[in-house]
């Protein structure tokens, strides 16, 4: 099973319903597809990226699978932007958020995410979004050196978080110390 495929089982084991989601950073969008897939009726996924190419990859990943278009709203944004992207009324009621973070496949390698933008996206998105026992998947790729900052600093930081989240490490330990490592979030109460 691939890390994520691990992660879409995890998210699903942890939601009883997804009416709204957030994917991040929706790279060729399979973690949007999964969102939109898994969605009740009325439902809606906000899949966001700073790269066009993304956005452009997401929406025909989206139309091949028959994704009705009110499904789902693609955001030609960084994710360290989401609160002036994400609508207000949802304040504190996204059960999932996903952060797949690194760079675009197929793309330029030098173009990635970064821990300060990052953890800016994380921290305001579990404070103003996440809703009460939401979930936020948070996948690290330490094999190239800004996901190895991305996972180290991030390893620092969540010890900081609310108390009321709990996190959970998924990785694989017979992997390298340069594999994907997934961290899974929730949230316990407000």
């Amino acid at each position: 099973m691939s890390i994520t495929q691990t992660c879409h089982l995890e998210i699903l084991q942890r939601v009883k319903k997804i009416n709204y989601a957030i994917d991040a950073t929706c790279g060729n969008g399979h973690d949007t597809l999964f969102l939109c897939q898994n969605l009740e009726r009325e439902g809606k996924v906000f899949a966001l990226d700073l790269q066009p190419q993304a956005i452009a990859n997401t929406k025909l990943q989206l139309q091949r699978h028959d994704i009705s278009q009110d499904r789902y709203s693609c955001i030609l944004s960084s994710h360290d932007q989401i609160q002036s992207v994400i609508p207000s009324h949802l304040h504190l009621k996204i059960e999932v958020i996903m952060f797949n973070l690194g760079y675009l496949p197929g793309s330029d390698k030098k173009i990635t995410t970064a821990w300060d933008t990052t953890q800016k996206a994380i921290e305001y998105a579990i404070k103003n979004y996440l809703s009460p026992n939401g979930v936020m998947s948070i996948l690290f790729y330490p094999g190239h050196l800004e996901g190895r900052e991305e996972l180290t600093r991030w390893n620092i930081w969540k010890n900081t978080l609310n108390p009321h989240c709990k996190i959970e490490e998924i990785s694989n330990p017979t992997t390298s110390s340069l594999s994907p490592v997934l961290f899974v979030l929730q949230k316990t109460t407000c």
